[in-house]
Parts: C-alpha cells; structure tokens; sequence
C-alpha cells in the first residue's frame, strides 16, 4: 500500500515524522511518499 505524507516548511513541530513512525507501528507492507511543500503561515489562526 502507498501512503503519501505532505508537510510544510512553517510547521513548529515534525509532523511528518511523527506520523511516519505511527504508521510503521502499526501497519507493514508500506511504500510511504513524503514531501514538504512550502506552507502560509497565517496569523489570524490562533
């Protein structure tokens, strides 16, 4: 099975990462595609 992992550039904390090792703990016989995609921080988020 193929996963596909996007995070971005903005992020505080590895997302990506942290989700990969969750996936690998749970589930084998995975093709995992990640990529970083450049993010918008936005502000009025809060």
């Amino acid at each position: 099975m193929r996963i596909g992992i996007a995070d971005t550039t903005f992020a505080r904390y590895d997302m990506g990462a942290a989700a990969i090792d969750e996936l690998k703990k749970n589930a084998s016989d995975l093709q995992i595609i990640r990529v970083t995609v450049p993010g918008v921080k936005d502000s009025s988020c809060k």
